[in-house]
């Protein structure tokens, strides 16, 4: 007979809990008891955090298969469950005492009763916070487990003996530096680094769910196969990574021949590759299991960690949230909302709950939902997961190699207050707007995605695409020391100018400008950009990295406003520059409006669109027209840096009476 599920009882926080029973050998049945609890009973139980497909990329693809099932019994009958589940309960039932309690989700939710799942997962932050311990199930062992956990728990010990001061030691610099100028073969240096990437990179850490079920449990294992050992490991590993590569004593440079490129760019690829449990680790900092609703972060930022995690459903992407974020922006968890409704109106709740606009910034303009406003946040695009967010209040300023930055904020509309409401079912933003112009010169090369994780499903890093992470590292760097060195965008905006009036652009002073067939470097410091006050190759250089650097970056915060070196030379400072610059254009475009405004737009943008300070918005908005059955009105395209006007100085002009402003539609 088959087991059905029996009613919960109408208690909020009823569920269920199983015990497995033991066995003689690995290969007997696996045989469940399970029962009804009342969680408020305060039972003792651990809960297990696993991957409903694959839990390595070696394995068959019909553990991927939702109708590949492996049968159990559950109270003396027939249940069925996915591949993963059933190797993660062969593993604890000969790893963990048999009277032990487990929460798992497959078994003790009826996941074909749709109110009973959306109870469930509303009560998962009560459920993991319970729990005693959460196993985190990796999946059975390969050739290389064994070595990866040694590498782990070496890490560990390193940082507990580091415990009371986390600066990179002398004697660690020179272990690290020392064994990449080995002359052994990239494999024999690499393996074990390797071996650790390969388990660090299982699809667990890529599972939206994770984050909730890792941060709000007292405690947290990581298991694969036999091998047990605490989260902490995980964490010290990071740390100790992060640590390195910050340190200039430990910066492998291009000029240091004798180390292979592969060698030269593994760390930087390692601490690349694990970005998803290096999330995990910054949440887990930020969202303690122990801090009240009241002190969590805002659901915006919740999400913005979880850009780049993977959900089956992709309505888990914002649910899965609501357990670690503050109560004000969440919604009633509901599986019966269509995707498009969900997103719609998470997008529209954090609008008018936070006054501000600053979930905009992980609005992009080819969604890939369809049927909802272009103002609608796709939480369910990975694809723009690393890329730079510009700083707004209330959002961690992050940069690709730094997690522990510190904010800092534009405030294009001053401190007004945002005017906006909601029309036509919500589909419509109406918003006060002041228009700064359109786009009229647009850079006509944009640099490629720098330095993003490969989409290989491997386990098992190669050499050759290492190697290819360090040669796209290279080439970027390269094209930004072309484009710094010879002012590549501005030559192409001069010959552009040359055709038009001499009142164009009237931000920029043209006074005495020389022929442009004789344009030299020193042309461009001679050329006045009014907003600024400075020269308009100084405001082109602050422009490529929207004026602002991470506290990583700080080293050479003097050379932002006016030396921008030509080329690396093997030296840290300037090749972190370089990288600084490269992560601002990533997605982005160089732009100057009619009135001669400096930007960096979205890369989507197009020459007409137009560049707005909405009242009581951060940063501008690239807005395109369009005509709809409601009526004119305007695309989102997404969020601009202008340079001059990102302290609130064009607003003065507002707040005077001296520039007029517009109550527009976005939709």
């Amino acid at each position: 007979m088959t087991y059905t599920y029996e009613r919960l009882s109408g208690d909020q926080f009823m569920t269920r809990l199983l015990r497995i029973e033991p066995a003689q050998h690995p290969e007997d049945s696996i045989r469940i008891q399970l029962n009804h609890v009342l969680l408020a009973s305060k039972p003792e139980y651990q809960a297990l955090s696993y991957t409903w497909g694959r839990p390595a990329y070696h394995l068959p693809h019909e553990w991927d298969d939702d109708q590949s099932k492996k049968s159990i019994t559950v109270n003396g009958k027939a249940f069925q469950i996915r591949y993963n589940l059933f190797s993660a309960l062969q593993a604890i039932r000969h790893t963990w005492l048999p009277e032990t309690f487990w929460w798992i989700d497959a078994i003790c939710i009826d996941q074909d009763n749709i109110p009973e799942r959306s109870r469930q997962v509303a009560n998962m932050g009560t459920i993991y916070t319970g729990s005693s311990l959460t196993v985190i199930w990796l999946g059975p062992t390969d050739a290389m487990t064994t070595m990866a956990f040694r590498k782990m728990t070496s890490l560990s010990r390193l940082c507990t003996q580091r415990a009371e001061n986390w600066s990179v030691a002398e004697e660690d610099v020179i272990t690290y530096a020392s064994a990449f100028e080995l002359r052994d073969e990239p494999e024999i240096i690499l393996q074990p680094w390797r071996a650790l990437l390969s388990l660090l990179c299982r699809p667990w850490f890529q599972r939206t769910w994770v984050a909730q079920e890792l941060c709000l449990s007292s405690a947290a294992a990581v298991q694969c196969g036999h091998h047990i050992a605490r989260w902490s490991a995980v964490y010290s590993t990071h740390q100790l990574v992060a640590h390195l590569l910050e340190s200039p004593k430990a910066f492998i440079s291009d000029s240091t021949n004798n180390v292979s490129p592969p060698v030269k760019a593994f760390l930087p690829y390692f601490y690349m590759k694990v970005r998803p449990s290096r999330n995990l680790n910054v949440m887990l900092n930020t969202t303690p299991s122990n801090r009240s609703k009241r002190d969590r972060p805002s659901l915006v930022r919740v999400l913005e960690r979880l850009r780049g995690s993977h959900a089956s459903d992709p309505r888990d992407k914002v649910f899965a949230a609501f357990g670690l974020a503050s109560l004000e922006e969440q919604l009633p968890v509901d599986y019966n909302l269509p995707v498009e409704s969900l997103y719609t109106s998470i997008t529209q709740k954090s609008i008018e709950v936070t006054r501000s606009f600053r979930i905009l910034a992980y609005c992009y303009f080819s969604s890939r939902i369809t049927d909802v406003p272009s103002w609608v946040v796709d939480w369910s695009d990975t694809s723009r997961a690393e890329s730079f967010v510009l700083p707004q209040k209330g959002l961690q300023f992050l940069s690709p190699q730094d997690e522990h930055n510190e904010a800092q904020f534009y405030h294009a509309s001053g401190s007004s207050e945002p005017s906006v409401h909601f029309d036509n079912g919500s589909r419509r933003m109406v918003v006060k707007a002041a228009m700064l112009g359109h786009i009229a010169f647009l850079s006509t090369h944009n640099l490629p995605h720098a330095g993003k994780a490969s989409q290989t499903r491997s386990d098992w890093p190669d050499l050759q695409e290492i190697d290819s992470y360090a040669t796209q590292r290279r080439q970027n760097e390269a094209e930004v020391r072309t484009l710094l060195s010879r002012s590549t965008w501005l030559r192409e905006w001069l010959v552009h100018q040359s055709r038009l009036a001499p009142t164009s652009f009237p931000a920029i002073d043209r006074s005495g400008w020389q022929d442009r067939d004789t344009v030299t470097q020193d042309t461009f410091t001679q050329v006045i950009y009014k907003p600024k006050q400075e020269s308009l190759l100084s405001s082109f250089r602050r422009t490529l990295i929207a004026d602002v650097m991470s506290n990583s970056e700080q080293d050479v915060r003097q050379q932002q406003r006016s030396t921008v070196p030509a080329s690396s030379g093997g030296d840290y400072s300037r090749d972190l520059l370089l990288r600084t610059i490269i992560s601002r254009l990533d997605g982005r475009a160089f732009a100057v409006s009619d009135a001669g405004n400096l930007c960096l737009v979205p890369a989507e943008s197009c020459l007409q669109d137009r560049i707005a300070i909405v009242q009581g918005g951060e940063l501008p908005f690239v807005l395109r027209p369009t005509t709809t059955a409601a009526g004119e009105g305007f695309l989102f395209v997404g969020q601009a840096y202008v340079h001059g006007v990102m302290d609130g100085e064009i607003w003065k002009d507002v707040e005077s009476g001296n520039l007029a402003l517009e109550e527009i539609s976005i939709v």
